[in-house]
């Protein structure tokens, strides 16, 4: 099957026994274009993949990071990244995309109507053994570019340890459980999350005896939105259905506002609430003397933020002048590789640029729908190498809607 792998959240629509599956609530418009296209058997140019994918030879491709289309599907698959290819009966589709150019003809009579989602092979693990120390207190297990796998943080005091985004999951938090207990000489843990999302928050599960520290707009962001995602997760096959067969919802032991600090002896970690940026509930956390900030998905590396039309440009360019602010030495993103203190200033420029762009093109008396479109390809073609090109277009439309 096709389908659009997704990194966040996650919208599901189906027609006619196609099923596509879309990374952010904006490009739920292309669906019925992208199936138009579909069942008109057309014949679509690939072109060159320009990043690196994994080829599973029970699922065929896993991970696309980024797909180019020309011809009818134009308008279509560059709002679109991670073009999978899942189905026994596409493998014809997988072995084409392995040559540079191919020319592949995709038609509903492809497609098993009214069959299951996509289904994954493997569950998003941690991986353990992986962990990394940033600085005296603080480190992170890479997610290893493992689709719907967080960048794990650990900090570590004399008193306390601190986990953040644990993954998906009880399995996975006792992964991480057992990569800190490698790392701590301490009684207490806590543990927290950048977002509300069920592949950050439900390892939380694995650590039972953590206390959970949480925002009040995340607890109301995950309250209204986790058994929603779990179920869909969870139908992507036995994998992830064995991850979240258990899953529940837990509420937090301690609840803040905007900040709060957390001394975990000998170390101090601040928690900001920065949002609305990927979510409303978007916190940030600093750990003081280390210098190390966990950023979730507000600070990317080598890839656009993933932003949407509920998203404020001016939340987050407001986040990026009070993490400057604060000079982290070592960054953790929610995803991807980690970096340092220049991708605060790297992400503030193409928000900027989108901003800029945006407010132009309104001012001009192009629609919403047509700013995002051009942004998209202007910012793509700017930064050819990064990922969630349809964060560029999210960015947009937020733009655009605070545009005076």
């Amino acid at each position: 099957m096709i389908a659009i792998d997704p990194v966040e959240e996650v919208t599901h629509g189906e027609s006619d026994g196609l099923r596509v599956h879309c990374h952010d609530e904006h490009v739920l418009r292309l669906r019925q274009e992208l199936l138009e296209v579909l069942r008109r058997g057309r014949r679509i140019p690939v072109r060159r993949f320009q990043q690196p994918y994994r080829f599973d030879t029970e699922c065929g491709f896993r991970r696309l990071q980024t797909s180019y289309f020309h011809g009818p599907a134009t308008s279509v698959v560059e709002e679109m990244r991670n073009l999978v290819a899942y189905d026994c009966t596409m493998k014809a589709l997988s072995y084409a995309l392995i040559l540079p150019v191919a020319f592949v003809v995709v038609s509903a009579a492809q497609e098993r109507a009214g069959g299951p989602p996509p289904q994954a092979a493997t569950a998003p693990l941690v991986k353990e053994g992986a962990t990394v120390k940033l600085a005296p207190h603080s480190y992170a297990i890479p997610d290893d570019n493992a689709v719907l796998v967080p960048n794990v943080g650990i900090v570590v005091g004399s008193r306390a340890t601190l986990v953040i985004d644990p993954g998906m999951g009880r399995r996975n938090g006792e992964a991480v459980l057992r990569e800190a207990q490698k790392l701590r000489n301490n009684a207490e843990m806590y543990v927290a999350t950048t977002h509300y999302h069920v592949e950050h928050t439900l390892g939380y599960l694995g650590l039972p005896n953590a206390r959970y520290v949480n925002s009040k707009t995340q607890e109301a962001e995950f309250a209204e939105e986790w058994q929603r995602q779990a179920r869909l997760f969870a139908s992507r096959g036995p994998a992830f259905a064995e991850l979240l067969n258990t899953a529940n919802g837990r509420t937090a032991d301690v609840t803040f506002d905007r900040e709060h600090t957390l001394d975990l002896g000998g170390v101090t970690v601040r928690m900001i609430v920065v949002g609305p940026t990927h979510t409303r509930g978007d916190t940030i956390f600093f750990v003081e003397g280390d210098s190390v900030l966990y950023a979730g998905d507000v600070v990317m590396n080598e890839s656009f933020v993933a932003a949407n039309e509920s998203s404020s440009m001016k939340a987050w360019l407001a986040a990026y002048d009070l993490l400057e602010m604060m000079g982290p030495k070592a960054i953790v993103p929610a995803h991807g590789k980690l970096g340092d203190g220049t991708l605060i200033p790297t992400n503030r420029a193409f928000m900027r640029q989108i901003q800029e762009r945006a407010h132009a093109l309104k001012a001009q008396g192009r629609s919403v729908d047509e700013v995002a479109d051009i942004v998209q390809k202007e910012m793509r073609a700017r930064y050819p190498t990064f990922a969630r090109a349809n964060g560029a277009a999210g960015a947009a439309r937020a733009a655009f809607k605070e545009a005076s």
